[in-house]
């Protein structure tokens, strides 16, 4: 038989659907059996065991292909248990489960013990489990258990003709017109869409911005129109030893279906109703709520689709796949988990620590992922990591003070005010507390260097600006001999040279501090102006001298 593995995957996946409806089903009758009007304190433990028991035979056989000779101890401990008076096969169960964990910590343990302790469901015997349940009843229980029976008995039968192989195949090839791979998926952009048509992108471009289009390796959908035909998506996505099932359908080879057809007619069927999946399908219907916007940006030929741009694109689920598993790895991988740990440890590692700051979240179809018809937003959970679209912060590039008198204001006074602020606070204060003068006139001292220090730094990037730009500027002569120091004009060296535009330099500087100390509470004179321009003073002679040795 070919593609044996892929067929295995194939009967699991159906009789997967079938446990959960046969499951369903028990719980229904279990629910139906207690509203009946029986007499008996130990009814609930007998109907539970009768209608999920555990075939403890068919679970030793299955763990011994699974899990080898692990459990001789726990076989007979189990069937001890089960013997017992005490049985109940939901702590049994519970039993076995635990104990197959502790032994296989491995993931997916769990899902495996249970589908063994749920073979039995495929061949589900309700006659058995109910003549189990009617011992020791009354004539009067028997007779409303046997008026349910036909209903329940139609149920089983309606489930088990579902999910017969052949039977299954045929609904789902004459529905696979209704499922389409696709990366768009219409209903992501907003849940209240119905009937739009999906797209399929498979086109690449290797330009520098992130797109579909740029996704070399990406995760396609298989979507639907009506979510109760996932089952049909999830069987075309079914993978074992590197082969796909889609890969064969596309290609009409059904051999993988041959032993569940009746003959070659059903079969031939099926081929043409799951070809339905791969023709090429033309995007007939859109849906007001896709907001579709295209804006047109070459108004001398509208009629030319080159001449419009997408402003509102159709949400791609394939780019949001690929973001939230690099986002995933980022934020959940071993490897970023324990790079952080000795990044918080100030220990090194060698590996570059990947992360994606400022991210938002969006919730698509958040209250039922299945509703989007689309298994990888039901994978990421409904999630979209959308990364931080905030502009740019824009560097100002400094001009140099064309439009104003002094270089005190503009630039300067911004860079300077916090520091200045400082100072005016600290005047302040000395009216209600008393300071020795040295440590007054040192703080004092303290906060105009930090000015001069900002004053100087803000002259030497002026400076470094290119030479001669003071001639058509507004400045006070003065300042404009200290910042345009390269000014190609032999007048404007010699008054530079001078060295007399200083004076006017700090008294100008002596009077700016003043304005800016100055207020309601602190008025402040021509003393202080001048004990301002003396700190400048003494600082600007080294300073200008130290840049002419550099020059």
């Amino acid at each position: 038989m070919k593609n044996k593995t892929l067929v295995d995957e194939f009967i699991g996946f159906i009789d997967d659907y079938k446990i959960s409806k046969v499951d369903a089903f028990i719980k229904q009758v279990k629910s139906d059996l207690e509203k009946l009007p029986i007499n008996n304190k130990e009814f609930d433990v007998i109907c539970s065991n009768a209608l999920e028991p555990v075939n403890l035979d068919n679970v030793q056989a299955q763990f011994l292909k699974v899990y080898s000779n692990n459990f001789p101890e726990a076989f007979g401990e189990w069937n001890e248990y089960h013997r017992s008076q005490e049985y109940k096969s939901q702590s049994l169960k519970t039993k076995i489960v635990n104990k197959v964990k502790k032994e296989f910590p491995a993931q997916g343990t769990k899902d495996e013990v249970k589908r063994i302790l749920d073979q039995h469901k495929l061949a589900y015997n309700l006659d058995l489990s109910l003549e189990i349940i009617k011992q020791g009843l009354d004539n009067k229980s028997i007779q409303a258990i046997e008026e349910q029976k036909t209903n329940w008995l139609r149920q089983l039968n309606d489930i088990n003709e579902k999910y017969n192989y052949s039977n299954w195949l045929d609904w789902a090839s004459s529905n696979a017109k209704n499922v389409n791979f696709a990366t768009h998926i219409a209903k992501l952009t907003h849940s209240g869409i119905s009937g739009a048509s999906n797209i399929f992108f498979n086109k690449t471009d290797d330009k520098n911005y992130l797109s579909t289009a740029s996704l070399k390796n990406r995760k396609v959908e298989v979507s639907q129109n009506d979510n109760r035909f996932s089952p049909i998506g999830k069987l075309l996505q079914l993978r074992s030893n590197n082969e796909s099932l889609s890969d064969l359908l596309k290609n009409g080879n059904l051999a993988i279906f041959e032993q569940f057809a009746k003959d070659e007619e059903q079969l031939s069927k099926w081929r043409k109703g799951f070809s339905s999946v791969f023709s090429e399908k033309d995007i007939a219907t859109t849906h007001y709520l896709a907001k579709q916007i295209y804006f047109p940006i070459n108004h001398n030929n509208h009629c030319d689709a080159k001449n419009y741009h997408l402003v509102s694109p159709m949400m791609s689920s394939s780019l949001d796949q690929e973001i939230f598993e690099k986002v995933n790895f980022a934020k959940y991988s071993k490897e970023m988990v324990e790079i952080r740990k000795q990044k918080r440890g100030e220990v090194y590692h060698q590996d570059i620590q990947v992360s994606y700051p400022r991210l938002a979240i969006l919730k698509v179809t958040a209250s039922n992922h299945g509703n989007a018809g689309s298994p990888l937003n039901g994978k990421r959970s409904g999630k979209r990591y959308l990364l931080p679209s905030t502009p740019p912060t824009w560097k100002v590039i400094q001009q140099p003070p064309l439009n104003q008198k002094t270089m005190y204001a503009g630039e300067f006074d911004k860079r300077a005010w916090k520091t200045v602020k400082e100072l005016q606070k600290y005047l302040i204060k000395l009216n209600t507390k008393e300071f020795g003068n040295k440590p007054i006139r040192d703080q004092v001292k303290q906060h105009i260097n930090d000015v001069i220090n900002i004053l100087f730094d803000y002259v030497l990037y002026i400076q470094a600006m290119p030479a001669g730009w003071s001639e058509k500027s507004k400045l006070i002569e003065a300042h404009a001999l200290w910042l345009d120091i390269n000014r190609d004009d032999k007048k404007f060296q010699e008054k530079r040279k001078s060295g007399q535009w200083q004076d006017d330099i700090c008294q100008d500087f002596g009077l700016w501090m003043n304005s800016k100390l100055s207020n309601k509470k602190m008025k402040l004179v021509k003393f202080e102006k001048d004990k301002w321009a003396k700190l400048l003073k003494n600082r600007l002679n080294l300073f200008d001298k130290g840049l002419e040795k550099s020059q």
